[in-house]
């Protein structure tokens, strides 16, 4: 799939009405503004639901976190990511505590998966293709954790990133 999208993209050619290249059918050039429109609404979903699981979080890790416990302040975690670790070794040391407390580091778990997804989506470059069938697929490009200059490269269809993305919303619901 990834040599598909990379001729795709270097062999796309342009008439009147259509889009084709070598690997994929005749798109019906019209319909692209839609596509994209639909691949920004997916984005902004998207990304919405990880903000507010942001702002949940802070607020876990400042009521569960002491100012300052064996190493971890509040001012150690800057990132989601750095949040999130701090408050499942703080969870894991605790010898009691809550099931509400439990069931938030579980999604937090969970929701971690979601975290390089949701830095292509908001920091990365998405480009728009079509299988065989003319059903588009993104194909999301972004610098691996930001600092190396490795791009990395995922396709992903416009199904799987609303699943995805309805996924991520039903775990922010049980957390906010």
């Amino acid at each position: 799939m990834m040599s598909n999208s990379k001729s795709a993209t270097k062999n796309l050619t342009n008439t009147s009405k259509t889009a084709q290249n070598d690997n994929f059918c005749c798109i019906d050039r019209s319909k692209i503004p839609q596509y994209i429109e639909e691949l920004n609404r997916i984005r902004g979903t998207f990304i919405s639901n990880y903000a507010k699981y942001e702002f949940a979080l802070s607020k876990l890790y400042v009521e569960l976190l002491p100012v300052k416990i064996e190493g971890v302040g509040l001012n150690s975690a800057n990132t989601t990511s750095q949040k999130s670790e701090a408050l499942i070794k703080f969870v894991e040391s605790q010898k009691k505590n809550s099931k509400q407390i439990i069931d938030s580091v579980e999604i937090i778990r969970d929701v971690k998966k979601y975290e390089t997804l949701r830095n292509s989506l908001a920091h990365g470059v998405a480009e728009i293709l079509f299988d065989e069938n003319a059903n588009p697929f993104f194909v999301l490009k972004y610098f691996l954790q930001g600092i190396n200059q490795k791009v990395e490269c995922q396709i992903i269809s416009r199904d799987e990133l609303k699943k995805m993305t309805n996924d991520l919303k039903s775990l922010v619901t049980k957390i906010v």
